[in-house]
Parts: C-alpha cells; sequence; structure tokens
C-alpha cells in the first residue's frame, strides 16, 4: 500500500507543496515555482551525473509550469436538472493519450452524481450504522468483529456507539463487507509509517452502496457487485498521503464517494515519479479508478478550506490561469443521470441525527471507497 521510496520523489514534492500553499495562493505563478524547487530538491545528484535524468528533470520542469489544481466549474443547474457530469483528465501521462479528446485510463470524476439530500441521508447512515463495530448486520465470521476502524484495532473494548460520541474524533477510517487488517512495518521519518493491508473476516455489506455502485457504472458498462468498502473520515489538518489500492484479488473499479466538505484529491502513476493531478471534490462528487488507473498512486492532500498554520497568502490575487493548456486539463466526457431515487430508498436517518449530520457538512468530510475485493 505504502512504499518506502515515497519519502524522496516528484510525486511527494507536490503533494507537499499542494498541502502547504493555503487555498487562496493556489496556481499562482509563486505556488509552481514552489513546486519547480521542490522538483529540484528531489532531482539533486542524479541530473549531475546521468545526462537522461536531466533530460527528464527538464521535461517535468516543463509539466510544472502549467501545473494547476483542478476546481471544475459548478454544475448548470438549468442546462444539467437532474444530470452528473462525468469528467476525463487529457494528457495524464501513462494513462490519458495526448492530442484525445478522450482517455483510455478509466480514470474519471463524476460531478454531482448524488443529490443534496442523498448525501446528508448516506452521512448519516455511516456514521450512525456503517462505522460502528455492530454495524451492517451480525458477522459471518465470528472471530473478527463486525466492523473493524483504527480506534477498534487500539482497544478492542470499543463501544459504540462512535458517533457522536468522544471517539468519533479519533477515528480515521472503517471498514465493511470484507474487513482489512492494517500490519505497521518500518517507520519512516517524515511519513509516520507504512505497512501492508490485508482482508480478514466479513460483515454484511450494505445494499444502498451496491445500489449506488452498480446505478453509476452502469452508464459506463463497468457493472459488478462490490463487497468491500473503506471509509475515511477528514477533518482539520487530516490527510491520506499517496498509496495504492492493491490488498484487492481484483481489478474492478474502485468508486470513491466524496460526502460533506470539499477535498483535494491527487492521482499519479504506478511509481512516484509520474506528475500527480490534482482535482478538488465536493459532497456528491465520485471519482472512478479502472483500468490504468486502478493501481495508481492517490491521496487526498486536505480538506479545501484547511490552511496549515503558520502560512500566509502572500501571493493570493496573483492567480496565473494556463486554461486548456493546464496539466491534464478536465474534459466534460458525457451526461449522465443522477443517482436514482430507487437506489438510496433504504436509507434510513432519524430527524434528530440527520440534523447533526448537516451540522458536520461545513468541515468534515467522509469519503467511501467501494470496491470487489474477493473473486
Amino acid at each position: 500500500m505504502y512504499e518506502e521510496q515515497a519519502v524522496r520523489s516528484h510525486a511527494n514534492a507536490i503533494f507537499n507543496e499542494i498541502r502547504n500553499t493555503p487555498l487562496e495562493s493556489l496556481n499562482t505563478q509563486s505556488f509552481r515555482s514552489r513546486i519547480a524547487d521542490a522538483i529540484r530538491v528531489t532531482s539533486e545528484g542524479t541530473a549531475d551525473t546521468d545526462p537522461s535524468e536531466d533530460q527528464g528533470l527538464q521535461k517535468t520542469l516543463r509539466i510544472v509550469a502549467k501545473y494547476n489544481v483542478h476546481f471544475l466549474p459548478p454544475c448548470n443547474v438549468q442546462d444539467h436538472a437532474g444530470q452528473a457530469t462525468v469528467y476525463t483528465f487529457d494528457g495524464f501521462p501513462g494513462i490519458a493519450a495526448h492530442n484525445m479528446a478522450q482517455t483510455t485510463s478509466g480514470l474519471y470524476l463524476v460531478r454531482n452524481y448524488l443529490t443534496e439530500e442523498q448525501c446528508q441521508k448516506l452521512m448519516c447512515q455511516t456514521l450512525t450504522e456503517y462505522i460502528n463495530v455492530g454495524g451492517g448486520g451480525p458477522s459471518i465470521i465470528r472471530t473478527q468483529p463486525p466492523n473493524n476502524s483504527n480506534i477498534y484495532q487500539n482497544d478492542g473494548t470499543l463501544s459504540t456507539p462512535i458517533w457522536p460520541s468522544a471517539n468519533f474524533k479519533k477515528l480515521r477510517w472503517a471498514t465493511i463487507g470484507h474487513m482489512y487488517e492494517w500490519v505497521t512495518q518500518t517507520p519512516l521519518p517524515t511519513l509516520c509509517s507504512w505497512g501492508t493491508r490485508s482482508y480478514r473476516g466479513y460483515s454484511t455489506f450494505p445494499e444502498p452502496l451496491v445500489k449506488i455502485t452498480q446505478s453509476l457504472l452502469s452508464h459506463l458498462n463497468r457493472e459488478y457487485v462490490p463487497d468491500a468498502a473503506i471509509i475515511n473520515c477528514y477533518t482539520k489538518g487530516y490527510f491520506l498521503r499517496l498509496h495504492k489500492d492493491d490488498a484487492e484479488e481484483t481489478d474492478d473499479t474502485v468508486v470513491n464517494i466524496s460526502l460533506g466538505a470539499p477535498a483535494i484529491f491527487t492521482i499519479g502513476g504506478r511509481d512516484y515519479s509520474t506528475i500527480p493531478v490534482a482535482m478538488v471534490v465536493d459532497s456528491g462528487s465520485v471519482v472512478l479508478m479502472a483500468e490504468d488507473s486502478r493501481f495508481c498512486l492517490h491521496g487526498v492532500v486536505k480538506l479545501l478550506g484547511y490552511n496549515k498554520p503558520g502560512r500566509h497568502n502572500y501571493d493570493a490575487g496573483e492567480t496565473s490561469d494556463v486554461g486548456e493548456f493546464a496539466y491534464a486539463a478536465p474534459r466534460l466526457n458525457m451526461v449522465i443521470p443522477q443517482c436514482s431515487v430507487d437506489a438510496t430508498a433504504s436509507l434510513e436517518c432519524d430527524p434528530q441525527s440527520l440534523d447533526r449530520v448537516k451540522t458536520l457538512f461545513a468541515d468534515h468530510r467522509v469519503s467511501i471507497s467501494i470496491r470487489r475485493a474477493k473473486r
């Protein structure tokens, strides 16, 4: 999942610079200059001894000069009422074919797929049921907890509900369906720790997530029956560094649903030398990773509104728009219907819990990363 060579790499340099840059200072010339400086630092020593490395560095710097965090335009309600817009990303090295209007990567950003009401109900059921130790129905394998999470691994006597309670502040991830175990290995000096992940144990996978997934994938001819999901919770400065989803036995599409506060999502190549594309994902958006992008490095840099303490907006207001020439520029690929009411009809949430969830949307994000873990 995580790899040790991530510490010093082009992909990680860009990830960190986006994270360290205040919202108002993104996509400025100063922002791109700082990325270029970080790239040069990661390349120190190699370009001096290997001419091919120097050529590669110059190519990377030319890409960085056109680098943008992609803020996609808001959906036009009049033109796309009841519809979701599907975007691909042009010229993404190793993924998209250059000079082609349509990529072959399987990387899609589906905007506005879930309505605001559907997002609220899904987030409510996720927090009241899916993340809890006893959520998701009875365990099939009795030696495993019905649902796993980072705080359950640290405390096997954890009581539920996790939300609303003080434990919710400590929740970073939870699993439903086939559950994974995180095994910490060698600590790294700047990236906390790394480890391996494997699936052990099973709890009933929620029907609404099956229906939402199949409804969306039917428009792209990629249907399958999902059996696992990883739920990540973000608030304040929490982030998810670059990693691969590679513990599954299948290569079926990963469906990543965003609920709540907008965040910056990045995805690169299969190694850390590829410049990642960065995009803003808002509530109701879905990122699909299939084909070439299925096993690519990806992560969540930060919540969009998070500014790292000590950083100042000294270059705010000098935004330099590179437009369609931007690296991995987003292109509208197709328009599809929004998620049907039938797909989310079984979501249940009492009015009091739903009201509490609505207050979280401004500064909390929940992502549900759905996949098929077992053949």
